[in-house]
């Protein structure tokens, strides 16, 4: 049986726990008070209603498609231990963009950035999805203009790394295979302005060494349906974005 083993250590003068089971850089939350970060197990649903029925939740910005019957909504997945679902209404494309209100992370030199999520999905290949960070946009699966992220495309199964700047930079590398149903965990650590390292399920990848965007990212999340179904859900079971500033700033 596994069990917890927390293990910590320095970072710019903050204490960064991690799991001594995975690696040093699968960060697990921080103290300091230079640490900026967004940590979500969904023990509480951050939207429960329908989209066209309900003004947005005051912490997120969430557009939803609808085009099929019903509506596409984010919702709990009723799990042990607290999941998010992104369910598309029954369309083609229908589905779930939803970012935080805030853009609260920013790479900078010397100030590392850790994202992680565990996430799974019932369709392995009619899919499309985006896991990270993100600057602003209603529509990040088709309109990325900067962001750092994991996605799958429609009508594929390859998970892939997404370092975008400019909207015209997008540089990469492959993470792994979506198996429907299966459960992933994907990590990405910006060390500085010019490295980001990436993990699929523990297992290192490699790294990201140019086109790195310097601008104000959101944590984000969209899921498409890729077919005319309503059985197509994606669920999140954690989040957490834990940025170590060597200041705290407001800038």
């Amino acid at each position: 049986m596994a069990v917890a083993n927390t293990h910590s250590r320095w970072v710019n003068g903050a204490l960064v726990y991690y799991d001594g089971n995975d690696h040093r850089k699968s960060w697990l939350d921080a103290a300091g008070s230079n640490v900026v970060k967004y940590i979500n197990d969904f023990v509480v649903c951050p939207k429960s209603t329908a989209a066209a029925m309900a003004a947005n939740n005051p912490e997120w910005i969430i557009t939803h498609t609808s085009a099929g019957t019903g509506h596409s909504e984010v919702k709990s997945a009723n799990m042990r231990g607290g999941v998010l679902t992104l369910e598309p209404a029954s369309n083609d494309n229908d589905g779930i963009n939803m970012q935080h209100q805030e853009e609260a992370f920013r790479t900078k030199t010397d100030c590392p950035l850790y994202f992680g999520v565990r996430y799974k999905c019932d369709e392995a290949t009619q899919s499309d999805f985006i896991l990270g960070l993100a600057e602003h946009d209603v529509s990040v699966l088709t309109n990325t203009s900067h962001g750092i992220f994991f996605s799958k495309v429609d009508g594929a199964t390859s998970i892939a790394l997404h370092v975008v700047k400019d909207e015209t930079s997008d540089a990469g590398t492959t993470m792994g295979t979506l198996s429907a149903t299966a459960w992933n965990v994907d990590e990405f650590l910006v060390s500085s302005t010019s490295l980001v390292e990436c993990w699929h399920n523990n297992v290192y990848m490699g790294s990201v060494t140019a086109g790195i965007p310097s601008t104000d990212l959101a944590v984000t999340m969209a899921f498409l349906a890729g077919a005319a179904t309503s059985t197509y859900n994606l669920f999140v079971d954690w989040v957490r974005c834990i940025q170590i500033n060597n200041a705290r700033t407001t800038e």
